[in-house]
């Protein structure tokens, strides 16, 4: 019974990463339909209103996120995390926040940097990234 319980959660698993990539091609092309945890009451819904868990990718209302993280199946750690932060994490996965560097990121920042492993991770890492466009503003 216990194996065969890691297997329904490994499924679940596997297939909540290809909702995810499912759901990713969906918005960058802007149509079609996402495939959620639950789906809305109302008819109409706003997709901003969705986006994954960091965890285990399973698609829900941002709003959401907060109470299911803590019970998340995915078998992470949990930390407490702000709200807002668990956001930007889903906003991350759906690409709403850019991954290119800024031209002020790039003028004021990146040039300054010696080229080393240091700024190497620094300019890879999307949370440095988006902290590095935060400051400037």
């Amino acid at each position: 019974v216990f194996a065969f319980r890691g297997l329904t959660q490994l499924s679940c698993d596997v297939r909540a990463k290809g909702d995810h990539l499912h759901n990713l091609r969906i918005l960058a092309k802007q149509e079609g339909l996402l495939l959620l945890r639950r789906r809305p009451k109302t008819e109409t819904f706003n997709v901003k209103d969705f986006g994954p868990c960091p965890e285990c990718m399973e698609w829900m209302t941002v709003s959401a996120l907060g109470k299911h993280i803590p019970r998340c199946k995915s078998g992470a750690k949990h930390e407490k995390v702000s709200m807002n932060a668990q956001k930007m994490k889903s906003d991350l996965l759906t690409k709403r926040i850019p991954y290119e560097p800024s031209n002020g990121l790039v003028k004021h920042v990146y040039m300054f940097m010696k080229r080393d492993e240091v700024s190497e991770i620094a300019q890879n890492d999307i949370l440095i990234k988006v902290f590095g466009e935060a400051t400037l503003r």
